[in-house]
């Protein structure tokens, strides 16, 4: 198996949203964050494509 370590650019910022729900998910029992009406949990990953070069978001 090949493992690639790929950069998220904008065009597949809603691919990291998907995936970060599950994550917001799993770790919920810990956060206590809920779901908000619309089932989904609020997150804004915006700052990864804002300039900071600290931030650079990846999938695996």
């Amino acid at each position: 198996m090949e493992i690639k370590l790929v950069s998220v650019g904008l065009e597949q910022k809603d691919t990291l949203i998907n995936l970060y729900q599950l994550y917001e998910y799993d770790f919920s029992k810990y956060t206590n964050r809920d779901v908000h009406m619309n089932g989904r949990y609020e997150i804004n990953l915006d700052f990864y494509w804002e300039g900071d070069g600290r931030w650079n978001p990846f999938f695996l």
